[in-house]
């Protein structure tokens, strides 16, 4: 018999980096920010029904982003933003139209 001049040496492999750490409380957060400034731009022209999501959107997007979770949470105070301002354009239109039928103009 003869012998096996095999050599089985193995390199050493690098580990993976570590995904980074994601604070699930702040993603949630974000997720329902997002939520309620998409359900702000839907009911902007319900009479104050905007600001009753947009407000908490608001809120809750900017503690997700202090938690450290950016997508959901830019994403939300953005939608947020857009149902205040939409929120109050459909007050003012709500105000003139008061005002042309009441007959002040």
């Amino acid at each position: 018999m003869s012998e096996n001049n095999y050599s089985y040496e193995y390199e050493p492999v690098a580990a993976e980096p570590a995904a980074p750490a994601v604070n699930p409380a702040g993603k949630i957060l974000g997720i329902i920010g997002m939520v309620l400034g998409i359900t702000s731009i839907c009911m902007c022209w319900g009479y104050f029904c905007g600001f009753a999501c947009a407000v908490p959107g608001i809120i809750l997007s900017v503690m997700s982003k202090k938690k450290g979770e950016g997508k959901f949470s830019k994403i939300g105070l953005l939608l947020s933003i857009i149902g205040t301002v939409l929120g109050f354009v459909s007050i003012v239109v709500y105000a003139v139209v008061i005002a042309i039928a009441s007959g002040a103009f």
